[in-house]
């Protein structure tokens, strides 16, 4: 008899189509499934998706469609939430409804039989705390298997994860984040699994240029410091920005001293990337910009602590303050 668990199996993969949704009905008829339940089936987002029924305009507006699915959602890349309150780190486990437990059950059950090499990967999100225990027994399951569990919630620290500025909503990382998740995994997969390097291979060209695409789409919204995985250290605080001051010939920037800074550097962008203008001293707290062109300008301040050769960056105001510049002609 089918049931909607089955149609699901069933049918979610298939494209959709006029005979998707007759055979829908059809094994629907069949099994007896009121109209109210219907409705899933047709519309599996339904079923999979916690918002799908909140969903708002800027969840579909993309600045520029880039290859191997990459995310780049205006909400992805501009928005920092604060989360640090809101994520649930449980010791308790809860097992999972049966239809999800038999699913995840299968799945190991195949990986082991084909010896499948897998990673599972649990994300950081604002879980209650019955979600929350229900990860913790998903981990210990597929460590029972022997599958190795990466758990983001407990590994926050080896992450670099920061639970102020590194989110955009209560179970999605912004781009700042998805850089050190990202960077993260990749080290781990190298390290782990001999991946290798595949940049400028002629087989993976295709990679290559998706890559160049994402980065132009990413370059305004981070630093350098970040692109280039150098590391930033969270227990050092983002300087707080005053309203610049600007007039037709210069722009005067001034921030507040962070405690542990060793210097700072000032950065800057239009239309463009985030481009560093010049970096002081510690007892610097202030700095002048010329802007030869009319536009708006946007400003950031970085800290960092100078360990020899080694500097590690703290953390900053990825927004920045703008101004509206007119330069003076002639």
């Amino acid at each position: 008899m089918p049931t909607i668990e089955k149609i699901h199996k069933l049918t979610d993969y298939m494209p959709l189509s006029y005979a998707k949704l007759k055979l829908i009905h059809e094994l629907c008829e069949v099994g007896d499934i009121p109209m109210g339940s219907r409705a899933e089936l047709y519309l599996p987002m339904i079923r999979y998706h916690s918002r799908w029924n909140n969903l708002k305009k800027n969840d579909f507006r993309y600045e520029l469609v880039v290859d191997k699915t990459c995310s780049d959602k205006s909400l992805f890349l501009k928005t920092v939430k604060d989360i640090s309150q809101d994520v649930r780190v449980v010791e308790e486990r809860e097992e999972l409804p049966p239809a999800l437990n038999n699913s995840l059950l299968d799945l190991l059950s195949y990986c082991k039989q084909e010896d499948i090499n897998v990673l599972f990967v649990g994300p950081v999100a604002a879980l209650v705390e019955e979600k929350a225990a229900q990860r913790n027994y998903i981990k210990d399951l597929c460590q029972s298997w022997g599958f190795p569990f990466l758990d983001q919630a407990s590994l926050r620290e080896e992450f670099g994860l920061d639970m102020q500025q590194d989110y955009y909503d209560t179970g999605h990382a912004n781009i700042h984040g998805a850089l050190k998740i990202s960077a993260y995994l990749s080290a781990y997969l190298s390290e782990h699994y001999g991946f290798t390097d595949k940049r400028g291979d002629p087989a993976y060209a295709d990679w290559d240029e998706a890559y160049e695409n994402y980065a132009d789409v990413v370059a305004p919204y981070v630093l350098d410091v970040e692109w280039d995985g150098e590391p930033r250290d969270a227990a050092l605080a983002a300087p707080e920005l005053a309203e610049p001051e600007a007039d037709e010939t210069k722009v005067e920037l001034s921030w507040g001293g962070v405690d542990g800074a060793d210097g700072y550097r000032i950065y800057r962008k239009s239309d463009g990337a985030w481009a560093p203008l010049a970096t002081v001293g510690a007892d610097v707290l202030c700095y002048t910009d010329e802007p030869q062109e009319d536009g708006t300008y946007t400003y950031t301040v970085i800290g960092y602590r100078a360990d020899g050769n080694d500097v590690c960056w703290g953390r900053y105001d990825y927004i920045g303050v703008s101004v509206e510049v007119t330069a003076q002609e002639g």
